[in-house]
C-alpha cells in the first residue's frame, strides 16, 4: 500500500538559509552612507544554516500561533508575539491562520555572520510556501530588508538579506535609488574557495546586538563624522574585487598575500568606526593567532562589533592551529562555499 506521508504535501515547509562571511565593505550597505555614495560589499554565503521549519497548526491547540527558537511562546494574537521578525513576517505577508514555527541554527545569532537575516529569509520563504505563493530569491532579500529595516526599524544594511537569499561569492552594490546589484564571477569563486581552505573563524564567546554599535554609526554618518573611512572601505573592498577578478590560479600567492593586507587594512579602519569595536577579549585572541601562526595572517572581526566571531585567513596548517586553539578553550571552525542560498528541504 503506497503511503505518502503528510511532510511531503504543502502542510509542513523546512527552509535552509546560509550564513554569510563579509570580507570587505561593510557598512557602505546602511542607507545612511549609500543615500550619498553608492555603497559595495564583498561576501560569500558559508556552508551553515539557519534551519525554519513551518506547519498548518490544527483545531487541537489552545494557542494560534506557537514559536519556538530560543524560547517558547504560545499566542493567540499577532500583535502580542515577541520575536520581531516573527511577528512583523506573519503581518507582512498577511498570514493570519494558525502556524506553528520552529528555527535552529547550525551556529550562535548574534555573532556577526548575519543569522537574523537568515531567518528572515528563511521564514518568508517557509510562510509563502504554505500560501501557495512562489517568490524568487532575490525577491525574499527585497522583502526581507522591508521587514527588518522599514518595518522593524533595525538601524542595519541590505547585505545580509542578499547574501543569504542568493548564496555563492557576491560583489553587491547598493545605489541612492534603492536598487542593488549582483555580480558573480567564477575565477573569484575559485579564489575564495582557496582563501577559504586556510582560513578559521574564532569564537569570542560573546554574543552581541549589532543594533547598538550600527545605531551610533548611522549616527556619525549622517553627521560625516566617519565619511572619509567609510569611503576608505568602500575603496579597499572595489579595489581588492578588481584584482581578484584577475585570478587564473598561478597568482594566488601575489592576490593571497594582497587580500590579507587589505583585510586588516580594513580591520584597522573599522576599529576606528566606533570605540566598542574591539575589546581585550578579541584582541586577546588576535595576539594568540599572531602568536602561534609565524606567517603573515588576514585577520577581521565579523559583523558590526564587539563580539561574535574573528575571520584569521592565511593559516599553514588550519587543522593544528584549531587544536592549539582548543586547548586554551577557544572554539572555532572552518567551513566553505555555499552554492544555493536560500532553498527548501
Amino acid at each position: 500500500m503506497n503511503i505518502k506521508k503528510k511532510f511531503f504535501t504543502n502542510d509542513y515547509v523546512l527552509t535552509r538559509t546560509p550564513h554569510r562571511v563579509s570580507f570587505f565593505g561593510g557598512g557602505t550597505d546602511l542607507e545612511s552612507f549609500y543615500s550619498k555614495s553608492a555603497g559595495v560589499t564583498f561576501s560569500t554565503s558559508i556552508n551553515n544554516y539557519v534551519y525554519v521549519g513551518v506547519k498548518k497548526h490544527t483545531k487541537f491547540f489552545n494557542e494560534k500561533y506557537r514559536i519556538v527558537y530560543s524560547k517558547t511562546e504560545l499566542q493567540n494574537k499577532i500583535s502580542k508575539i515577541e520575536n520581531e521578525i516573527v511577528r512583523e513576517t506573519l503581518k507582512f505577508c498577511n498570514f493570519t491562520d494558525p502556524i506553528y514555527i520552529n528555527s535552529i541554527s547550525d551556529l550562535p545569532s548574534s555573532s556577526g555572520l548575519g543569522s537574523s537575516s537568515a531567518f528572515t529569509v528563511g521564514l518568508l520563504k517557509a510562510i509563502y510556501s504554505l500560501m501557495n505563493i512562489k517568490k524568487k530569491n532575490i525577491e525574499l532579500a527585497e522583502e526581507a530588508c522591508e521587514i527588518e529595516i522599514k518595518k522593524i526599524k533595525k538601524p542595519i544594511g541590505k547585505q545580509d538579506q542578499y547574501a543569504c537569499a542568493v548564496g555563492d561569492v557576491n560583489l553587491i552594490e547598493y545605489y541612492s535609488t534603492g536598487l542593488v546589484s549582483i555580480k558573480k564571477r567564477e575565477n573569484v569563486k575559485k579564489f575564495i574557495e582557496k582563501i577559504m581552505s586556510n582560513t578559521l573563524f574564532i569564537w569570542t564567546g560573546i554574543s552581541r546586538k549589532s543594533e547598538i554599535i550600527l545605531k551610533d554609526q548611522n549616527l556619525l554618518i549622517k553627521k560625516n563624522t566617519i565619511q572619509d573611512n567609510m569611503l576608505k572601505i568602500k575603496y579597499i573592498c572595489r579595489e581588492v574585487y578588481d584584482e581578484i577578478s584577475n585570478y587564473e590560479g598561478k597568482n594566488f600567492n601575489y592576490l593571497r598575500d594582497f587580500f590579507i593586507k587589505n583585510l586588516n587594512d580594513t580591520w584597522n579602519v573599522k576599529k576606528s568606526l566606533h570605540k566598542d569595536m574591539t575589546n581585550p577579549q578579541i584582541d586577546k585572541i588576535i595576539k594568540i593567532a599572531n602568536k602561534y601562526c609565524k606567517n603573515k595572517l588576514g585577520i577581521k572581526l565579523l559583523g558590526a562589533g564587539a563580539g561574535g566571531f574573528i575571520m584569521v585567513t592565511g593559516i599553514k596548517d588550519p587543522d593544528l592551529f584549531q587544536k592549539k586553539l582548543l586547548k586554551k578553550k577557544i572554539l572555532s571552525f572552518n567551513t566553505s562555499i555555499d552554492m544555493r542560498g536560500s532553498i527548501f528541504l
